[in-house]
């Protein structure tokens, strides 16, 4: 399974089903093509088939622990649930948050890290919330 985290406005998966900014309307990528062609429009960190290793070094935290949020948690996002192909987790800002300041206490993080680091403080800055989309 290949993993991407983006960003995105806690109001845009709040919207009425059928606009165009909705969670329903998001897009499903089946493949990594047709995904990657996205990745340019979105505040995203792509951490693709690597994503278990940087849930390894984040201590390997169940569902419920702030670090724990590449393996699960968060809320499902219908659009981007395809069977075992593809699914979609949003966390609130609130979320990303505690989120940034679990990541921010590990010392001397290795690159990966540091990457997810920064776009979590950036999404942070923006009020944003992620999703964790896994797909393959």
């Amino acid at each position: 399974m290949n993993c991407t985290v983006f960003s995105i406005r806690e109001s845009d998966l709040a919207k009425t089903p059928g606009d165009a900014t909705s969670a329903d309307s998001l897009p499903g990528y089946d493949d990594a093509s047709v995904h990657a062609s996205h990745l340019s429009a979105l505040h995203a960190l792509e951490l693709g088939v690597g994503w278990s290793a940087v849930h390894r070094a984040l201590g390997e935290h169940p569902v419920g622990h702030p670090l724990g949020f590449l393996a699960g948690g968060g809320e499902p996002v219908p659009s981007l649930a395809d069977g075992a192909h593809s699914s979609g987790r949003f966390f609130s800002p609130v979320l990303v948050v505690q989120i940034l300041a679990a990541v921010a206490q590990i010392t001397q993080p290795p690159r990966e890290l540091e990457r997810l680091r920064v776009f979590l403080g950036e999404a942070v800055a923006a009020d944003r919330g992620i999703v964790v989309h896994t797909f393959g």
